[in-house]
């Protein structure tokens, strides 16, 4: 499980045929870990993706409590997101041996994106 990670998706924007999913996490690999992410733009059809496996980078990382923001880019593009947490509630969630955990999730955020 993640040491730490920022997952979202939203499939309701002003442009219709248009969904998100992003997730940024510290991922355990063997006894190091790495900062790993993937990130899918879909906007009629067309896949914009960002990924640690395709050579992207964050160029930009501010997470505060309220707010999440993000710029992605690779060799062509740039993704600017960001996201502000609305309400939400405490959950369960593993540590290595036992789900001793809490973590905030929301279903009320609000999410801008600029490709």
């Amino acid at each position: 499980m993640p040491k730490a990670w920022i997952w979202s998706q939203c499939n309701h924007f002003n442009k219709p045929h248009t969904s998100l999913t992003m997730s940024v996490a510290v991922i355990p690999w063997g006894p190091a870990t790495f900062d790993g992410f993937i990130v899918g733009l879909l906007i009629d059809g067309t896949l914009h993706r960002f990924a640690t496996y395709t050579g992207a980078r964050i160029e930009r990382e501010t997470v505060s409590k309220n707010n999440v923001n993000l710029i992605f880019t690779d060799r062509n593009k740039r993704l600017e997101i960001s996201a502000r947490r609305i309400g939400g509630g405490q959950l369960k969630a593993p540590t290595v041996t036992q789900m001793d955990r809490r973590i905030s999730e929301t279903l009320s955020s609000e999410i801008d994106v600029i490709l």
